[in-house]
């Protein structure tokens, strides 16, 4: 009798066990410097925090992030907007959508494919190695330093294998060209799709505060269609400086607010 109640308990032990070790885990925080913001509430990203499936992360001029999970590691780079796919390309486990910036990724190997990175041109997936991804305003590329990675054209469909020491370079047009040592891949042919992740389709802020009877802020604005400071266009993401004070806002770069009146079609409002 007593044997009968515990083979089922120990079976559904064994499930419970396999199910959370095959889990996607949340990727720990493990540095973090300068100006770096997460989630839909731009909160501070300091070291310790967790994040999970759905979790955007968005660095400024001097911001740096160390992602790890595992044995695995994605370092961000500034000014960077990323994400954790909160539904991972094609049923892996796990897909980073780079709108802009650069990463760094350290991927655990696999017999078979698991993780992907998705960018407004291109999508590179992997089965394990080391590569960094950096996407401009009209481009985007991938290189590699272990293993290989598969790279494709979003908008063209055109395909390659990418190995250690090559480059990938996919344009806006969806022109896909492979360069480095040792012997290139042939260029295939394949399908188009849509990009997961378009230009302009994360935007945010990031910024400190300190309250004494009213707010006084300095924010650096994240939005879309360029990286600019000051307004000197560099490509990537939109960047201005802004501060406030008691509510009154001042923003420069991309528009020039005070209180509700706004020059250059922008409002300001505690460095936002």
């Amino acid at each position: 009798m007593v044997r009968r109640l515990f083979v089922p308990l120990i079976i559904a032990l064994l499930a419970i066990t396999v199910s959370t070790y095959s889990a996607p885990r949340g990727w720990l925080v493990q540095k973090t410097s300068g100006q770096a913001i997460y989630g839909a509430q731009s909160a501070m990203l300091t070291q310790g925090v967790v994040l999970y499936r759905g979790a955007t992360v968005r660095t400024g001029n001097n911001g740096k992030v160390l992602l790890v999970r595992a044995a695995e590691s994605v370092f961000i780079g500034p000014y960077t907007v990323a994400a954790i796919a909160a539904h991972p390309t094609n049923g892996l486990e796990t897909t980073v959508l780079l709108q802009s910036g650069q990463a760094q990724l350290s991927v655990r190997k696999r017999n078979t494919v698991h993780f992907s990175v998705e960018t407004p041109y291109l999508v590179a997936v992997v089965k394990g190695t080391k590569f960094s991804v950096t996407v401009r305003r009209n481009s985007a590329e991938v290189s590699v330093q272990e293993g290989r990675v598969a790279v494709r054209a979003l908008r063209s469909g055109r395909y390659v294998d990418v190995s250690a020491g090559q480059k990938a370079t996919v344009d806006a047009a969806g022109n896909l060209t492979l360069t480095g040592k040792g012997q290139l891949a042939a260029i295939k042919t394949g399908t188009p799709r849509a990009a997961t992740v378009s230009a302009g389709s994360i935007s945010g802020s990031v910024g400190t505060s300190v309250s004494n009877q009213g707010t006084t802020s300095l924010g650096l604005g994240v939005d879309t269609g360029g990286l600019s400071v000051g307004g000197a266009a560099l490509g990537g993401v939109g960047v201005s400086a802004g501060a406030s004070i008691g509510g009154t806002g001042a923003s420069i770069g991309g528009g020039v607010s005070i209180g509700s009146k706004g020059l250059g079609g922008r409002i300001g409002i505690g460095g936002l």
